[in-house]
């Protein structure tokens, strides 16, 4: 028997095998599942870059800026090559501590 109507009334359900029963009520609950998973997925993945550059305004022609939310780091007013290297700096500080971190493990281990 094919259903026509979204909605499942008990005559229709009556009619329908167990197999088909699951089927059609468990789709709703599948959909609404993925839906929740997938939003967690992305939230809990989403990382938001502590960096924000922006291009300075007409005062300041060519110029850029940036500022780092996680040190409070900021540089303005800045050329694009001075502020690729400012980026690569704030990038080389943040893995520092990681490799400190490892280079001492790796010293404790020795002895």
């Amino acid at each position: 028997m094919k259903l026509t109507s979204k909605t499942l009334n008990h005559a229709s359900l009556q009619s329908l095998s167990p197999i088909e029963k699951i089927t059609k009520l468990g789709q709703p609950v599948i959909l609404a599942l993925q839906n929740a998973l997938q939003f967690l997925s992305r939230e809990l993945t989403r990382r938001e870059d502590p960096l924000r550059v922006w291009q300075d305004s007409d005062r300041h022609p060519n110029t850029w800026s940036a500022s780092n939310s996680q040190t409070g780091q900021s540089i303005h007013h800045v050329s694009e090559d001075e502020l690729r290297r400012w980026i690569e700096h704030q990038y080389n500080q943040q893995s520092m501590p990681d490799i400190e971190q490892h280079l001492t493990m790796m010293a404790m281990a020795r002895h």
